[in-house]
Formats: structure tokens, C-alpha cells, sequence
């Protein structure tokens, strides 16, 4: 009897072994990350396309085990367009709030809401024209730990600026080199805009 328990005791610690190596690492919601996106949008109709980079930086920051004040900041550059030769979107995302619970092994369900402030500056022979606007971004997503160096992400959010409503959706990879540093690389698509971006990561 006392041999038949102990020997289902190592069994079961055997069994439950490999998992919890493969979980050791937590899902983390306080990091600070510099973004890097490449992107298309088609204006539909017989309009050329515009492409554009962008470059930023975005923090998120734990308030309670369940609550993270988030931050975005990017910049982005297209392409001459419709005679415009310097077209500039620069977005900020600032009061954010990322609510988030563990929902399985190593899987966070969150969602986020932010406040979003956009300025659109665009330049040609005659001089520049700007404008900017007060919106908002609900986000909603999955973060999943295939492994400890492995981290898939999914998430689809609803962007309402400048009186224009879009809904996109994402796909992210991440690899850890260390247990605080990582990369990510994913790919973004709504209406009309398609993206891909890369970032790097430091666990804080």
C-alpha cells in the first residue's frame, strides 16, 4: 500500500515534469519595446498604393496582477502621394489600460483601451497642411508560451479616428534569446492596410 502510493507519486511527478519546464517562464506585461513597421494601403479605386515605414517605441507597465498602464508612440513615412512629395502620420496612444487573466497553462487572455491622439502632416511644392484628432483603440488578444523561447500572439483590434472606423487583425511571433530579451516579428491586416512589423524587447 505505502509502496503503491509513493510509487504513484513518482509517476506523477515524472509525468507533470516535462510541462512545467516547458511553462517556467511567465507572460510578462511589463516590457519596453522599440517597433519597427513596414506597410501598404491601397486607396481602392485606380489609385497607386503607398508604402511606408515606421519607427517607435511602446511600454507596458503592471498597476495590479491583472491591470498594465500601456504607451505607444510611432511615426510613420510613406511615399510621395497624389503629389504630396512628404506624407507623415504620427499616432500616440497614451492612457492605456491592458486588462489580463491567465486562462490556461502558459495563455493570457487581455484586452486594451486607449486613448489615441493622430496628426497627419502632408508637404508639397507649396508648402504642408496638417491635421490631428482624438480617438480611440480597443484591442483584444491572445499571448501563448509554445515554449519558454517561444511566444505566439493573436490579436484583432477596432480603431475609430478622424470620423473613420477600421477593424485589424494580428499575428505575432516571438523568440526569447534570454528570459528577459526577445523579438518579435508579425503581420497586421485591416480594410485596406497591410503591415509587417519587428520589434525587440526588454522584460522589465
Amino acid at each position: 500500500m505505502s509502496y503503491s502510493f509513493i510509487h504513484r507519486i513518482l509517476l506523477t511527478a515524472l509525468i507533470l515534469m516535462p510541462a512545467s519546464n516547458a511553462y517556467s517562464k511567465e507572460i510578462s506585461f511589463d516590457y519596453l519595446q522599440t517597433v519597427f513597421t513596414s506597410g501598404t494601403i491601397d486607396p481602392g479605386g485606380s489609385l497607386n498604393e503607398i508604402d511606408g515605414n515606421g519607427f517607435g517605441f511602446s511600454l507596458s507597465l503592471s498597476i495590479n496582477t491583472h491591470l498594465a498602464f500601456s504607451l505607444l508612440v510611432i511615426t510613420t513615412n510613406f511615399e510621395t502621394f497624389q503629389g504630396m512629395n512628404n506624407l507623415d502620420t504620427s499616432t500616440i496612444t497614451g492612457v492605456g489600460v491592458t486588462a489580463h487573466k491567465t486562462i490556461a497553462p502558459a495563455t493570457e487572455l487581455f484586452a486594451n483601451l486607449s486613448a489615441v491622439m493622430a496628426e497627419i502632416t502632408a508637404s508639397d511644392a507649396t508648402g504642408s497642411v496638417s491635421d490631428d484628432d482624438l480617438g480611440a483603440v480597443f484591442s483584444i488578444g491572445l499571448r501563448h508560451l509554445i515554449t519558454d523561447r517561444i511566444e505566439l500572439e493573436l490579436t484583432a483590434s477596432d480603431t475609430y479616428v478622424f470620423d473613420n472606423n477600421a477593424i485589424s487583425y494580428g499575428m505575432e511571433a516571438r523568440y526569447y534569446f534570454r528570459q528577459a530579451l526577445s523579438v518579435g516579428f508579425g503581420y497586421i491586416t485591416s480594410e485596406n492596410t497591410d503591415s509587417l512589423l519587428l520589434n525587440a524587447r526588454l522584460d522589465i
